[in-house]
């Protein structure tokens, strides 16, 4: 099976990074949104925010979820539960769950690696945890940390955001000074409630990022309903916690594929 054919059939059936849910599902856009550029003032607003960024960031360390996942590619949608477990800022494990509690599919990283494996096929993907390889297999383009941001429910790039209030929208719209990023915070808690990443120079839209349902976890606020979309790719992810444990010990060996698996193993490194 060629890589090509690995990836799509990869994003169709296990989207295994951005496993996000709603209770109902809304379409991803077909035309790119455009957001544009503009300045701003790095004003006192802007600076709380950032200092409650930087706190949300440093709160979240390891985190142990189980949630309900709707991954959407064009007209295709697929419902599964999810295990999800997280050590920031570059190790990660999913596993897809069907209704009889087996798994159908899982994939993870241990900073160095990444890997896929697809119980039914009898075969583990592996390859270095590169930005080039992730792309290879759940077809997206970003860092590995910056997805581990977003579902462990914090905005990239936080810990040495810099911002500027943005020129429309009030002093809830902000913008990176280093990213190609706009972030919309409630005025009253500054916890964020959407983030759009776009592609300069063209500010077509990367994807954006829409986190709801605040509710207590650990020592603070989490975002149980997190939605991403790729208006680019017609695609789309939603996840909905159901279970979160915030900050309990991780052992380290779930980040690797374990050795009872591999029947047939594939490495994607050398791959084009």
């Amino acid at each position: 099976m060629n890589l090509f054919r690995i990836s799509n059939f990869v994003f169709r059936v296990f989207l295994f990074w951005f496993s996000l849910s709603l209770p109902f599902l809304v379409s991803c856009q077909k035309a790119p949104p455009r957001i544009a550029v503009v300045g701003g003032e790095r004003n006192a607003q802007a600076i709380m925010v950032e200092r409650s960024l930087k706190e949300a960031d440093a709160r979240v360390k390891t985190l142990k979820g189980f949630a309900d996942a709707v991954l959407v590619n064009k007209d295709e949608e697929r419902r599964t539960d999810l295990a999800l477990v997280v050590s920031r800022p570059n190790r990660i494990r999913a596993d897809a769950v069907d209704t009889l509690a087996d798994v159908w599919a899982a994939a993870g990283s241990d900073g160095k690696r990444l890997w896929l494996w697809l119980p039914h096929k009898g075969k583990l993907y592996r390859g270095a945890a590169t930005p080039h390889n992730l792309k290879k297999l759940a077809e997206f383009d970003w860092e590995l940390p910056e997805l581990i941001a977003i579902i462990s429910g914090v905005v990239p790039y936080a810990r040495n955001a810099e911002l500027v209030e943005s020129g429309s929208g009030g002093k809830v719209h902000y913008s990176f000074k280093d990213q190609p990023m706009h972030l919309w915070v409630d005025a009253k808690t500054k916890n964020p409630v959407r983030l759009v990443r776009y592609k300069p120079p063209e500010d077509t839209v990367q994807y954006e990022v829409n986190f709801r349902n605040y509710r207590s976890a650990g020592e603070g606020l989490f975002p149980y309903d997190i939605d991403v979309t790729f208006p680019e790719r017609d695609c789309a992810f939603y996840l909905h916690y159901r279970e979160v444990d915030m900050n309990a010990s991780v052992d380290s060996s779930i980040f690797k594929p374990e050795t009872v698996w591999k029947t047939q193993t594939e490495e994607i490194d050398k791959k084009d």
